[in-house]
């Protein structure tokens, strides 16, 4: 087993706390935040089971309730729909809070797509990467960028004020002048921003196990040298580790990852025609990993270029069995179960029974598609358009058409069958507005 690499952090911790609304106008210059209480303290956090991050959704499901960052001019708020008063609120309890700059705990500057939210038992996080690093000032950045749109807008920027224009680029330039960074968000008592080393922008940080985020990343086009990293929930420390060929993070089994990685003969050339010839002999192993003391556990081994994992969903890993088509993409050939427990396997589907959907038995609702052109993982095609997420109780967090006031889409709870039977009856949440 190899140590962990452990690089130590200079962690800038960056305490925020409301104040009354300021000037919505962005200055060339920041305003100073006004200073902040002392920040609820953080229990430590505790190990648990795996589970994912919503890296592209801005939002987290954590059963008794659903955070989204929600967009608007220069910044996206923090939201939490609540499914036992089936009401949404703004994550800030801040007295006299306007919510709008970075004193509130809620607020983050740039676009939403920028942050990851979730939860790790009772504290809330928002997780900064840094997409594109600005090294410019704001005045050029606006002379360059915001400027163009205030005499000739498109259509992103129809129906906005040159005002809120302004602000919309100095929240992005906001964005893109912050360091990768970790926020601790407590509500009512300010947020505490970490700051990281700029290295974990290589890895898309995606699983938690209670404790600490993990990701993984290819150091080279071939990925012949891959490496994980861990960010700690507690102090923001940054530890890197050594993966295998091509190692990357798949899905998650209780206190494990389910990993993937090249298996050869002998380490693969650097020469691009050689490469290739040498993957062709190769292995495709699938493993359980703890990151945490190095130890694998072999699931199964293919042929290189000839499955892929399509999930690990009741206990069942999912493998779909592909041919590659030259010049094109793959024709599936099978999809097998994996009984991770047991180790037993059972071919579930072959092109020949036709096209099928396999309802997966998840809370969020996945389906297994398949047929003869491709098998995908995907939400039940039953389920309705605007479904969001389930509840801890059965129920679905769905959407019932636009606010006309905000554009924003309003929300309900239902109960599955009564829903998909067209029964009318829901519990209508209660949305926040400005």
């Amino acid at each position: 087993m190899k140590k962990l690499i452990p690089l130590i952090l200079t962690a800038a911790l960056t305490l925020a706390a409301c104040a009354s609304a300021p000037d919505e106008t962005p200055l060339t210059t920041p305003t100073p935040a006004p200073e902040a209480p002392e920040p609820t303290s953080t229990p430590a956090p505790a190990t648990t089971d795996f589970y994912p991050l919503e890296s592209y959704t801005t939002a987290f499901n954590t059963g008794d309730a659903y955070y989204e960052l929600v967009q608007y001019p220069g910044h996206a708020l923090l939201l939490k729909t609540d499914y036992a008063t089936a009401a949404q609120t703004v994550c800030c309890t801040m007295p006299n809070c306007a919510h709008d700059s970075e004193a509130c705990p809620a607020y983050f500057p740039g676009r939403a797509r920028r942050y990851t939210v979730f939860t790790a038992g009772d504290t809330l996080y928002v997780y900064h990467t840094l997409f594109y690093r600005n090294t410019q000032t704001w005045e050029k950045y606006f002379d360059e960028y915001g400027k163009p749109q205030l005499e000739h807008p498109d259509q992103s920027f129809e129906g906005l004020t040159a005002d809120e224009i302004t602000a919309d680029f100095y929240g992005r330039w906001t964005e893109q002048t912050t360091p990768p960074c970790l926020y601790t968000v407590h509500p009512g008592g300010g947020k505490v921003r970490t700051d990281l080393p700029e290295e974990v922008r290589d890895y898309v940080m995606a699983y938690c196990d209670g404790a600490a985020v993990y990701g993984a990343a290819w150091n080279d086009e071939n990925g012949t040298t891959a490496t994980g990293c861990r960010i700690s929930l507690a102090d923001g420390a940054v530890q890197t580790f050594p993966l295998l060929t091509q190692e990357q993070f798949l899905d998650v089994c209780g206190d494990a990852l389910v990993t993937s990685h090249i298996v050869t003969d002998a380490p693969l050339p650097t020469d691009r025609e050689q490469y290739q010839a040498a993957i062709q002999s190769a292995e495709t192993e699938y493993d359980l990993y703890d990151p945490n003391d190095g130890t694998r556990t072999r699931l199964a081994a293919y042929p290189y270029d000839t499955s892929a994992l399509l999930g690990v969903y009741g206990g069942k890993a999912y493998f779909e069995k592909r041919q590659p088509i030259p010049y094109a993409a793959y024709e599936p050939v099978a999809v097998e179960t994996l009984d991770i427990a047991t180790g037993t396997t059972e071919t579930i589907w072959t092109p020949e029974q036709g096209a099928q959907e396999l309802p997966l038995g998840d809370a969020e609702g996945h389906s297994l598609r398949m047929s003869e052109s491709n098998v995908i993982v995907g939400q039940r095609t039953s389920l309705p358009v605007g479904f969001r997420a389930a509840a801890a109780d059965g129920r679905w967090l769905v959407t019932t058409g636009k606010d006309e006031t905000t554009n924003r889409e309003n929300y309900a709870l239902v109960e599955p069958e009564q829903f998909m039977a067209g029964s009318a009856e829901q519990e209508t949440v209660t949305m926040w507005q400005r």
